[in-house]
């Protein structure tokens, strides 16, 4: 699995493709349609390695001493 900041950086450079295929007319619709697609599953990458990544920060850690009550 790659980390968060490779899944930023892949939503960010299909991001900008996304944008500037946006105003190219000279670009198909189908590969407007791929374009989009490609974005809305970079997306959900980031999204799901952010939610992995905030889950396992919030997870205690197996090291620490417990209290002894």
């Amino acid at each position: 699995m790659l980390s968060v900041a490779d899944y930023q950086k892949k939503y960010d450079e299909i991001s900008a493709i996304r944008q500037a295929a946006k105003s190219d007319w000279t670009i198909p619709n189908a590969r407007k349609r791929e374009i989009a697609h490609e974005y809305q599953a970079a997306y959900e990458d980031l999204r799901a390695a952010s939610a992995a990544a905030m889950a396992a920060a919030a997870q205690p850690s197996s090291t620490t001493p417990k209290k002894q009550e």
